[in-house]
């Protein structure tokens, strides 16, 4: 689990697709940045129809800001920003974390297609974000 979500013990709804403001879990499908069999947590922000615009590395979800995309990792290595600017089709699923400023989420991969999403997670289990 990363910082931008403190909880370390989910059940895991499948076959539930999440609505926004619910946890998504998801698979990364290439080995581009995770293992193939990680599973991500996340929550909804939006699902198409909806908007997703990129500027300056600024992140603006349906005319909300959902933040800036920072340029390194923890490593030091350059992250990339979603490239994605304008519509997001039906289906899709925005994801993000506006709180936590280095949440890997829809700023970095924009959105994620329904076959991605594995179902919804229930959070059973919470620790505080300084542990």
């Amino acid at each position: 689990m990363s910082a931008s979500h403190p909880a370390k013990l989910f059940l895991i709804h499948h076959e539930a697709f999440p609505q926004p403001g619910e946890l998504a879990v998801w698979k990364w499908p290439t080995r581009a940045y995770f293992p193939q069999d990680v599973m991500m947590v996340k929550r909804v922000l939006a699902v198409g129809p909806a908007s997703l615009i990129m500027k300056d590395r600024t992140a603006i979800v349906n005319e909300q800001l959902l933040g800036v995309a920072i340029r390194t990792g923890t490593k030091g290595q350059p992250l990339p920003v979603s490239q994605w600017n304008g519509a997001v089709p039906p289906e899709w699923y925005l994801l993000g974390t506006a709180a936590v400023s280095d949440s890997w989420d829809s700023r970095y991969y924009g959105p994620v297609p329904k076959e991605w999403i594995i179902g919804t997670a229930i959070p059973l289990w919470h620790t505080s974000r300084t542990t």
